[in-house]
């Protein structure tokens, strides 16, 4: 059985499933890349895996690897679509019928009330609506984006739970231990740009010092809200209370993060995943997330393994943070349950594993999805948080 899979370019959030997809269909699978790899990712600590494997197709400047991956786009058994590959998906779905998965982030990050603008109905439809009749099935990156390719036409036991998967790190369980603590070091990792708010934070740390918590927070990052952001620490006097460290490779990040109490999550429903959810919850962070990040509900139960608030709602989060403040010596089950979900249950070979079995599966005859929740299980149709707090 011959499986490829078309993308920009690879990614360590990409390449664990696709080895074990290759190791899986006895070296059958392929991955085509329809960009160049760029540079600014080396820099960021990225890895330019066609450098690498000799089963990564090159389909921007080698003339050969054009030609192979028009081919396999038609000829394949199975072909699984990233980001920029609607011309493949085009020439799949008119010249055969066989097996796709689309995987993608929510669609409408902008806000709903876009949908009735005539140029995005008509982007949509391009993108996704036209193919409704298709063999098609999505893996949904994200919490809310099920709803949103419902919403094209598709139906629900053709949307499967997906997401980012960076590479697992093992720790013993010395590292999550809570003892009784006065003084709380909070991170905040990522872009600086409007849709991760990365202001909100600030008057809530500047309401929980004032009520005599010794909480202090670190920003790495950069981006267009930074100078705001430096404005802000100064008008409410958090010159002591807050850092700011510079971009670094993803890997330098994470061994941040084991010094770290608690890792926040901000971001508003355009976030279409947020990788340092998984990452913070790998390396024992307690992680606090708003409920709007994709990855969110997929992997975090809240009081169990992490906690969630509204996006909108300083007030939720300060109740959030003042509770694990209090609490602290209790956060050790906390700490290693996140853990274990990101060790045990939402891996790169886990999901290699389930999407090769969901193959087998489909390709049988079955409509329904193989499994009942996790990788690969069906996704819910959620809206908003409100429908994921009703779910639960």
């Amino acid at each position: 059985m011959t499986i490829t899979y078309f993308t920009r370019y690879t990614t360590h959030h990409v390449i664990s499933w696709c080895k074990q997809l290759y190791s899986l269909s006895n070296g059958k699978f392929r991955i085509v890349e329809t960009e160049a790899f760029p540079s600014f990712r080396l820099e960021q600590g990225y890895e330019d895996w066609a450098k690498r494997y000799d089963w990564i197709i090159n389909a921007v400047t080698d003339i050969n690897g054009v030609k192979e991956a028009s081919r396999l786009a038609v000829e394949s058994d199975v072909v699984i679509f990233g980001g920029g590959s609607y011309h493949y998906q085009n020439m799949r779905v008119e010249n055969t019928n066989r097996l796709s998965f689309k995987m993608k982030e929510r669609l409408y990050k902008d806000g709903f009330d876009k949908m009735t603008d005539p140029n995005v109905m008509m982007d949509m439809h391009n993108k996704h609506g036209k193919f409704v009749n298709a063999n098609l099935y999505y893996l949904c990156a994200g919490t809310y984006t099920a709803y949103d390719v419902h919403y094209q036409g598709f139906e629900p036991h053709r949307l499967l739970k997906w997401g980012y998967f960076p590479p697992t790190t093992l720790h013993s369980d010395d590292l999550f231990v809570c003892k009784d603590k006065k003084e709380f070091k909070l991170l905040w990792v990522g872009n600086m740009e409007p849709n991760k708010q990365p202001l909100m934070i600030l008057p809530v740390l500047k309401s929980l010092r004032e009520k005599g918590y010794a909480a202090t927070l670190t920003y790495i990052g950069s981006g267009e809200l930074y100078d705001s952001i430096q404005r802000m620490v100064c008008s409410l006097n958090l010159q002591n209370a807050v850092s700011f460290q510079a971009n670094m490779p993803w890997y330098s990040v994470r061994e941040v993060m084991k010094n770290y109490d608690i890792n926040l999550c901000t971001s508003n429903y355009a976030e279409g995943w947020g990788a340092v959810i998984s990452e913070s919850m790998n390396e024992g962070c307690i992680t606090v997330a708003s409920y709007a990040s994709g990855a969110s509900c997929y992997l975090i139960e809240h009081g169990k393994n992490g906690f969630l608030f509204e996006h909108d709602d300083p007030a939720d989060l300060e109740e959030v943070l003042t509770h694990i403040f209090d609490k602290y010596a209790e956060m050790t089950s906390v700490r290693i349950e996140a853990y274990k979900t990101l060790t045990n249950q939402w891996t790169g070979k886990e999901a290699g594993e389930r999407l090769y079995n969901t193959i087998v599966h489909l390709l049988a005859g079955n409509r329904e999805p193989l499994y009942k929740s996790g990788i690969c299980s069906q996704a819910p149709l959620l809206f908003d948080s409100k429908d994921y707090k009703t779910l639960k």
